[in-house]
C-alpha cells in the first residue's frame, strides 16, 4: 500500500514527509474497512441481502471479479461478497461530483475514461494485481436496463490484465440493483439484493497472430456467458419465491 502512493508521489514529482504519508494510509484504511462494514450491514438490513458462493472468492493473491453493471448501487452490493480490500474501476466523470469524488480515490476506486483507451486507467489496474491486490470491473461499460435486450459487447481489457499478470477472474452476478436504485433515482429503495459468486477461471494464455482480437473478444465473452449464467440462476430463485 505505501509502495502504491510511493509510486503515485513519484509520478507527480513530489514527496510527502512521513508523517503525512503514514496519516494518509491510515486514513484510507479506517474510511475503507468502515464503510465496507457499513455497507454490508446496510445491505443485510435494507435490502435483505443473499449472498451465495462467497466460498469461491480467493482469499490470497490477485483475481480480477467481472461483475454485470444495472445500477450505481452495483459497487456497494459488490461489498457484501468481499472480505479483503478491493480496487474498483468507476467511470470517470462521477470522480467530478465534489465530496463524492474524493471520497471515492481515498477508498481505492480510480476513475476511467468510458468509451476510449485509457492506458492510465489500465496500467493503474495492473499496478493493483501485481501488489496482490483484487480488481473489480464491469465490462459491459455501461449500464444494462433491461434484460431481455442482448447484452452489449463487453469489453476485454480485463482479459489483457488477467493475461499480463496470470491470476485468475472470479465472475459475479448482481441481481435486483436496478430496482434498488433506478436511473435518476437519488435514495435507494428497499428492494432485494441478491448476488452471486462462480468458480475462478484461469484463462489459457493467446497465441500470436493476426487471431489475437478475436481470442480476446471469445475469451471475454465466455466469461460473461458465466457472469449472465450465475445472474439467471438468481432470478429463477427469485422467480421461484415470488
Amino acid at each position: 500500500m505505501k509502495e502504491e502512493q510511493g509510486a503515485r508521489l513519484r509520478r507527480r514529482g513530489r514527496k510527502l514527509p512521513r508523517w503525512l504519508d503514514r496519516a494518509v494510509f491510515w486514513l484510507r484504511e479506517v474510511l475503507y474497512w468502515s464503510g465496507l462494514y457499513t455497507f454490508k450491514l446496510f445491505g443485510k438490513l435494507y435490502n435483505r441481502a443473499e449472498v451465495y458462493g462467497a466460498e469461491h472468492m480467493p482469499r490470497t493473491g490477485p483475481f480480477i471479479a467481472v461483475v454485470n453493471h444495472q445500477s450505481h448501487m452495483d459497487a456497494i452490493a459488490s461489498a457484501l461478497c468481499v472480505r479483503r480490500r478491493v480496487h474498483v474501476m468507476v467511470k470517470d466523470s462521477l470522480f467530478k461530483i465534489p465530496i463524492v469524488g474524493q471520497w471515492m480515490r481515498l477508498v481505492y476506486m480510480f476513475p476511467v475514461r468510458r468509451g476510449a483507451l485509457d492506458r492510465k486507467a489500465f496500467e493503474r489496474a495492473l499496478e493493483v494485481l501485481r501488489r496482490g491486490d483484487v480488481l473489480f470491473i464491469a465490462p459491459e461499460g455501461t449500464r444494462r436496463r433491461r434484460w431481455d435486450e442482448p447484452p452489449p459487447k463487453p469489453r476485454t481489457g480485463f482479459v489483457r490484465m488477467a493475461q499480463a499478470v496470470g491470476c485468475p477472474v472470479v465472475p459475479v452476478a448482481i441481481w435486483g440493483t436496478q430496482r434498488v436504485l433506478p436511473p435518476h433515482s437519488f435514495f435507494p429503495r428497499p428492494c432485494k439484493i441478491r448476488v452471486k459468486v462462480g468458480e475462478p477461471i484461469l484463462l489459457p494464455p493467446l497465441g500470436p497472430g493476426d487471431q489475437r482480437r478475436e481470442a480476446l473478444e471469445r475469451q471475454a465473452e465466455f466469461v460473461m456467458s458465466k457472469v449472465y449464467e450465475l445472474w439467471e440462476e438468481l432470478d429463477a430463485l427469485a422467480r421461484g419465491r415470488s
